[in-house]
């Protein structure tokens, strides 16, 4: 049985720290809503990220929000 969260494709979620991750899919898989970074609010700014500098950014600064889907084989 899978379960699904509360979010939808296309949901976004912000952390406290000002990350915004956007829903791939409303599967729950191991605990973790499937997401990936695409905005980073630094002083009151919204900067988009592709996946490659997304995903860098957060293995730099916040490498517990990485996370390898292995149902859709994607670093999320």
């Amino acid at each position: 049985m899978q379960l699904r969260s509360n979010y939808l494709p296309k949901d976004f979620i912000e952390t406290r720290q000002g990350l915004i991750f956007a829903v791939v899919d409303p599967v729950v898989e191991q605990g973790h809503v499937l997401c990936f970074l695409r905005y980073v609010r630094e002083n009151g700014v919204c900067r988009k990220h592709d996946t490659a500098a997304a995903n860098a950014y957060l293995t730099d600064r916040y490498p517990q929000y990485l996370y390898h889907s292995t149902r859709l084989d994607a670093r999320l």
